[in-house]
Formats: structure tokens, C-alpha cells, sequence
């Protein structure tokens, strides 16, 4: 039986990354959302991407579970959701825009590995030039904080 988010406990390696933009308002939500992590649980790593590279496929090959978080311009009920990935093995002709699913597909690919993975999408609402989050944006992450953060503890993760 394959373990799931709900099942494991502390044993495993955890990765958050946090992509988007600090610059252009709720673009820095998957930021906002890893600092708040960084701060509070020192066993998971974090790292901060503009955009996620090729070169993620090899890094979250060294980890049990990886979770990537980024704003989204969807609006979802609640401000945010997790979900569960599946590796995308389609090819593509740019390296501009790689989902985290692909990134999932290529580790599996080159390195024969795929960790548990998931997506956390906070939905934004301002996308302008500025150094701060909108006001719906803050509620949003808050809300996924709260959430995620609350489930992370439950099942032992970072503790």
C-alpha cells in the first residue's frame, strides 16, 4: 500500500518550494506561504523559485515529499487548495512555463525516481508592481496556513 500525505510520520525528507514574486503583489504568495513554513518547522527544506527549472527534477529526487506552492489566478472556495500530483511525461519546446507535474515526469525520466508530490494554489487577486500582498491575497494565505499547516502537524510532519 502506498503511503499518503495522511499516513507517514517524521521520518521523511521534506521540500517546500515556494515559487513566485515578492515584487508583483499576491505573485508572492507561494513566498509568503514558505517563509511562514521556513520559520516554523527548521527539518523541512525550503527553497524560493521565480519559476521552477529543469534542474528541480534532480533536486526533489533527494526527498520523500515535495510540495510546491504558488498563487494562482483561479478562484477557489476556500483561497487555496492541496492536491496530489501525477507526473507529466509530455514534451515540450520551451522551459518557460514547467508545471510541477513535469518536473515529476522528468525525475521520474532521468533519475527513476518520483517523491510524493503535491500542489498548494493560493488564489491572488493583485498581480501589480508593489511589495505587498492584497488584502484578499493575505486572507488567502492565511487561510491555507491555517489548513495545511494544521494537517502537516497532525500526521507528524517538520515536528
Amino acid at each position: 500500500m502506498k503511503e499518503t500525505l495522511l499516513t507517514q510520520g517524521t521520518k521523511d525528507k521534506v521540500l517546500l518550494i515556494g515559487i513566485g514574486n515578492d515584487g508583483r503583489s499576491d505573485d508572492g504568495l507561494g513566498w509568503a506561504f514558505a517563509e511562514e513554513v521556513e520559520s516554523r518547522y527548521p527539518d523541512i527544506e525550503v527553497v524560493y523559485r521565480y519559476q521552477l527549472q529543469i534542474e528541480d527534477a534532480e533536486l526533489i529526487t533527494h526527498y520523500n515529499r515535495v510540495f510546491f506552492v504558488d498563487s494562482t489566478l483561479d478562484h477557489i472556495r476556500d483561497g487555496y487548495k492541496l492536491e496530489k500530483l501525477t507526473p507529466d511525461y509530455s514534451v515540450s519546446y520551451t522551459s518557460h512555463a514547467i508545471t510541477p507535474e513535469v518536473i515529476l515526469g522528468l525525475a521520474s525520466h532521468i533519475y527513476d525516481r518520483i517523491p510524493q508530490a503535491y500542489v498548494i494554489a493560493i488564489t491572488g487577486i493583485d498581480w501589480e508592481l508593489k511589495q505587498e500582498l492584497s488584502k484578499q491575497g493575505s486572507q488567502h494565505l492565511s487561510s491555507a496556513l491555517k489548513g495545511v499547516l494544521l494537517l502537516l502537524n497532525d500526521v507528524g510532519i517538520g515536528v
